[in-house]
């Protein structure tokens, strides 16, 4: 095994989750400190990397409770980048996942500046955006078609 390009506290957890078998989220001894998302990717890659399954998973979903706060902070654009980088399936989940995140809660939580780079740099990012728009737009419709039946039947109805 080369552990070269990893960083040492992905290459430290690891050790730690393989002899304690427990996700080693706040046992980590970091030089430098670094996003709560750069970690558990850090971590995910290395996990993904050993068919470690739960390692990974467990990465992957810390990075979904965490993403929030990713998309809020400064580094947004890096987050993105860095999440479409990513070319296991199971990050597929979590991009689409960001994406909704990023529609649902409107044009604030990523600056248009951050996001025309990372549309340029990553077009599925841009696919994912489309198709998170579409589905909005689709659940906005079905909710006004269900208040218009809702409405229809209320002015339908005689009072005797």
């Amino acid at each position: 095994m080369d552990f070269a390009d990893d960083e040492p506290y992905a290459v430290e957890a690891l050790l730690i989750y393989l002899y304690t078998l427990e996700y080693p989220s706040s046992m980590l001894r970091i030089e430098r400190p670094k996003e709560a998302w750069q970690e558990r990717l850090a971590l995910y890659r290395i996990a993904h990397r050993l068919r470690l399954d739960f390692f990974a998973e467990t990465s992957l979903e810390l990075m979904v409770s965490g993403m929030d706060s990713a998309l809020e902070g400064t580094n947004a654009r890096e987050f993105i980048r860095e999440l479409y980088g990513l070319d296991q399936e199971e990050a597929r989940i979590l991009q689409e996942t960001v994406v909704t995140r990023i529609v649902e809660r409107g044009p604030d939580v990523v600056p248009q500046q951050q996001l025309d780079s990372v549309l340029l740099s990553h077009p599925l990012f841009g696919c994912d955006l489309v198709k998170a728009f579409r589905k909005k737009d689709e659940n906005w419709k079905q909710k006004i078609a269900q208040m218009q039946r809702v409405i229809d039947r209320q002015g339908n109805t005689r009072y005797f």
